[in-house]
Parts: C-alpha cells; sequence; structure tokens
C-alpha cells in the first residue's frame, strides 16, 4: 500500500490524539486539528491507518495510490524539463486511446 494523500473531515473534535500519536503528520492548533504538508507518509502509513481506524469520530482519511488513479479526475503533475508525456485515456467500456506529447 501507498497513501497518497491525508486529510481531516469535518467535525473532527480536536482531541489531540492524532498529533500525540503520529505528529509527523498531525497538529493541532487552537483547537483545530490539521495535516502537516510536504509530509513523506510512507515510513508512517501504520500510524496512518491507525489514526482513522482508531480514533472515535472517523473524521481521520487517507488515500491510496491506486484509489486515486481510478478517478475522473487527472492528477497534477510537475512539468518535465525535456522528454514526453504521455496521456492514456479510458472509457467504461474499456477502449483505450493514448497520446503522446514531446516536452521542450
Amino acid at each position: 500500500m501507498t497513501i497518497t494523500r491525508v486529510w481531516i473531515e469535518e467535525g473532527c473534535i480536536s482531541c489531540g490524539l492524532s498529533a500525540d500519536n503520529c505528529p509527523e503528520v498531525f497538529k493541532v492548533k487552537d483547537e483545530d486539528s490539521t495535516v502537516k504538508e510536504g509530509v513523506n507518509y510512507s515510513p508512517l502509513e501504520e500510524k496512518i491507518e491507525k489514526a482513522a481506524e482508531f480514533y472515535s469520530v472517523e473524521v481521520i482519511k487517507y488515500e491510496e495510490a491506486w484509489e486515486s488513479l481510478h478517478s475522473e479526475t487527472s492528477r497534477p503533475f510537475e512539468k518535465p524539463s525535456k522528454g514526453r508525456i504521455g496521456v492514456k485515456v479510458i472509457n467504461h467500456l474499456g477502449d483505450e486511446v493514448m497520446k503522446v506529447f514531446g516536452v521542450s
């Protein structure tokens, strides 16, 4: 599993348990719980899963890499300085189309 995104939904009671158990990812400031930006989730996946599973208000959510790919929304990425970018589209019937764009 690879966690790509973590967030806290509305309804958090800001009890501080998430920040106490996984301060690398969560923080509480002025009675508001948030997720820190720019965190590498890879070494913390077990802690994140436990936070999402065990906290009674069930507002800690995370998204795994494959879940984010099964979507109707494109994922943003940095434009490479050179090379090519391939874009593949698959419709509901499984038909595939791919187009390659040069980057300069």
